[in-house]
């Protein structure tokens, strides 16, 4: 997805970070202020599997990880 160029965005943030933790649906003022809004749309029509942890891909590589010859 594109960031949304007119917000300072948080390179930190996990997908976790954009979703309420009691109600499990996604923060959509903080997925607008992120996103594109193309990509808003997008992120927003996603479900949401609750029985995955986050994890950090590097999609520059075939398995998703990050080496100093990828970077």
């Amino acid at each position: 997805p594109c960031y949304h160029q007119d917000n300072i965005v948080d390179l930190t943030l996990t997908v976790s970070d954009l979703l309420d933790p009691i109600s499990g649906r996604w923060r959509e003022e903080l997925v607008h202020d992120t996103f594109s809004p193309e990509d808003a749309v997008r992120v927003l029509n996603t479900r949401v599997n609750f029985t995955h942890q986050d994890v950090v891909i590097w999609c520059f590589t075939r398995d998703g990880r990050y080496s100093s010859k990828s970077g």
